[in-house]
């Protein structure tokens, strides 16, 4: 799964509206599908995916709360400014809001994983 967002979507017809929406929907139902996975147990007779996808799942579930220095350090890296508020930065182009530690997950490899935050175009 890609999370990389190649290009901004603008919202200003409904074909923009309908693209980010099963762009959305994508990703919902890849979540779901991660977290079927994680409920089956081994050896009961049901598929648990590729080794990938296993690989993957341990990768999130051993995933723990980023520091507020690793969001800071992380989001300078991305290009983008920390505001006066605690989890709040903006670049030229957009505002994110809510990156604090129960918001993003850090596994094991020090990958990043932003699982709840606000963003919206200045």
């Amino acid at each position: 799964m890609n999370h990389d967002i190649p290009e901004s979507v603008s919202q200003g017809s409904y074909g923009a509206y309908d693209e980010e929406n099963r762009r959305i929907q994508e990703v919902s139902d890849e979540l779901q599908r991660l977290c079927r996975l994680y409920e089956e147990e081994p050896g009961n007779g049901k598929a648990n995916g590729t080794c990938f996808e296993i690989l993957e799942q341990e990768r999130i579930c051993e995933a723990h709360p980023a520091t507020q220095i690793m969001i800071d350090t992380y989001m300078s890296a991305l290009g983008f400014e920390k505001e006066g508020k605690a989890g709040r930065f903006s670049n030229s182009d957009f505002v994110v809001w809510d990156l604090v530690p129960r918001n993003v997950l850090v596994d094991k490899d020090g990958d990043m994983y932003v699982v709840d935050a606000e963003i919206a175009r200045k």
